[in-house]
């Protein structure tokens, strides 16, 4: 009741302008309550800029771009009010007005193509870009503009196909930020997205530092730990990542046209037919390799230099490591100076990465070098991240490498010259030794599939298997990166999805998602921006509550978020909002470092 009462939670009005003694200066009602303010102070307003002057401030507000030369020459001869008009629309309906005002909100959207910790790429992040930088140039109504970004795959559409196209990439806006993707505690990394994105709706939307009251009720604020899980429990249902050792992001499936799904359909089903024969082609590689004795019996490879192999070849020494790692020399089968185990402990707390270094962009065979043992895991987890996507291979380190005893290949994929792909091993869900020495990427063209003996009358028959296996393998993969490289590829845009169970979720002590305390918090909103006594319609239960979410921030009942966005606008124009958050900014830090300390 009593945040109630304060102005920016008061709902709008229309205030009727001051009267003011020079009654021929203002050029709008806005300028009435300025002029006010300067005839109390005792000021008289500025003197009219010059023309040119006028332009260029025109100019570089709207685009970010000074006038040409021959701009302001024709303005300079005809500074007239229509000319204005005209140069004030030209400017507005010029795509650099977008690129400009759309830069301003892709700052409080925390647009980025990256994740910091470790370079990986964003691939489509752009598609959120060029929706921002199109809704400004198309002049999108802002309520309209707040919806498709929270809830744009939930909207109902008039058009299916074109709408869904342009209104899906824009819940982007949910998916940026910079997250530790490998937190291990996967329920706690959910509620630490979660809070990132109720922050970053509290303060672009709202005007609202909303993290405080994850672990207590806001000091300063009527936005009580209540509300913060409220609204919290809207996100928890909803999907923002997919889980895996390193969790990934959602990449998902634009909407296209019949036709043109019939195309990708049949794509996917010819991948689907070779990943199974590719399967079936490695259990029988493998069962020849074991039943070949010449095979068993080849003496084990020695070491080799990094000089001596082909292809672009990275050292376990130059890889980067999460947690501890043994350096060995014991089997003599190494590339380098030897290489790591995981000692068969701290299990999922131990990554190695090496960095796809490669001199130019192209699709490479990505070969995994190991020393083998009878003690090793049977099902490492290697992740290959590529620009062809990520992909996760299990390597069994139990059995001897198939290519000169010391690689194994992990598949063709195409990389970019950035330093952006890696190969990362794992050793989450392991009970092995998880060993990592080298990674090798050859280019394709580079890669032959040579049999291991020259047949002659003498092969016996396990050996001839063994190599038949063995190029079965090859063509194989080779099918599948052709397939990949040389078919469609399908648009996909960077987004969220609704959860197979909404539900609501209870208020959790200190912020930590396994102290849950009493009973479940009702989906909803902030109550101070609601009416007394109102407790607004139930989310239904089979939804997250997003679709509503977005019509309660975009309401023209929501005291907030007008006056929010008319203050940016004042701000990027003007270069000082009508208001600022708090008077004592030394004060809102010590409160945010307080916070952040009870939670940590």
């Amino acid at each position: 009741e009593e945040g109630r009462k304060y102005w920016s939670y008061r709902p709008l009005s229309d205030p009727v302008p001051p009267t003011v003694t020079d009654t021929a200066w203002p050029a709008g009602e806005i300028d009435r309550f300025l002029l006010s303010r300067m005839e109390t102070a005792g000021v008289s307003p500025a003197p009219q800029a010059n023309p040119e002057a006028l332009l260029r401030r025109l100019h570089l507000d709207l685009t970010g771009l000074p006038p040409a030369p021959d701009e302001i020459t024709a303005f300079v001869a005809n500074p007239s009010e229509e000319a204005w008009r005209l140069e004030v629309d030209r400017l507005l309906a010029s795509p650099r007005f977008g690129e400009r005002w759309g830069r301003h909100w892709l700052d409080l959207a925390r647009f980025g193509e990256s994740y910091t910790l470790r370079g990986l790429i964003l691939r489509e992040a752009w598609r959120y870009r060029d929706y921002v930088i199109d809704a400004f140039n198309r002049d999108l109504p802002f309520d309209q503009f707040i919806r498709e970004q929270i809830a744009g795959d939930l909207m109902p559409a008039t058009d299916a196909l074109t709408e869904r196209q342009r209104r899906f990439p824009a819940t982007s806006f949910l998916a940026l930020g910079n997250h530790n993707l490998e937190e291990q505690d996967k329920r706690q990394l959910d509620l630490d997205i979660v809070d990132e994105q109720l922050d970053t709706l509290g303060k672009a939307f709202l005007g609202q530092a909303l993290g405080c009251a994850r672990c207590h009720d806001h000091k300063f604020d009527p936005i009580p730990t209540r509300d913060y899980h409220a609204m919290a429990g809207i996100l928890t249902s909803t999907v923002s990542l997919s889980h895996s050792n390193v969790s990934n992001w959602l990449d998902l499936p634009l909407p296209l046209d019949p036709e043109e799904e019939k195309a990708f359909d049949a794509k996917d089903l010819m991948l689907a037919a070779l990943e199974a024969d590719l399967k079936k082609a490695e259990k029988t590689r493998e069962e020849a390799v074991a039943a070949d004795p010449a095979r068993a019996s080849t003496a084990r490879p020695e070491v080799v230099a990094l000089s001596e192999l082909p292809g672009t070849v990275i050292d376990d020494t130059a890889a980067e490591k999460v947690g501890d790692w043994k350096h060995s020399v014991h089997t003599r089968s190494y590339v380098g100076e030897g290489y790591l185990h995981d000692e068969a402990q701290g299990k999922g707390l131990k990554t190695i990465s090496f960095v796809a270094a490669v001199p130019k962009a192209g699709r490479y065979e990505v070969r995994f070098a190991w020393a083998t043992g009878v003690n090793r895991d049977r099902a490492v987890p290697v992740t290959i991240s590529s620009a062809d996507g990520d992909f996760l291979v299990h390597v069994d380190q139990s059995q001897e490498p198939l290519i000169e005893g010391r690689f194994v290949s992990l598949g063709q994929y195409r990389f970019e010259a950035n330093g952006a792909g890696f190969v990362l091993v794992s050793n989450e869900g392991t009970k092995g030794y998880v060993v990592a020495d080298a990674v090798q990427f050859l280019p394709v063209e580079a890669v032959e599939v040579a049999p291991e003996t020259v047949t002659t009358n003498e092969e016996s028959a396990a050996a001839k298997k063994r190599r038949e296996a063995v190029a079965e393998v090859a063509r194989v993969k080779k099918e599948i990166a052709a397939i990949k490289k040389d078919g469609p590829s399908r648009p996909r845009y960077l987004g969220v999805k609704e959860a197979a169970a909404p539900a609501d979720l209870a208020v959790l002590v200190r912020g930590v998602v396994h102290n849950p305390t009493g009973d479940p918090v009702p989906r909803g909103f902030l109550q101070v921006t609601s009416p007394a006594g109102s407790s607004g319609e139930p989310i239904p239960a089979n939804q997250s509550g997003r679709l509503q979410l977005a019509d309660w921030i975009a309401s023209s009942d929501n005291p907030l978020t007008a006056r929010v966005y008319v203050n940016r606008v004042w701000h990027w124009m003007f270069g000082r909002g009508l208001t600022r958050t708090t008077d004592n900014r030394s004060e809102e830090r010590s409160v945010g470092k307080e916070c952040r300390s009870r939670w940590s």
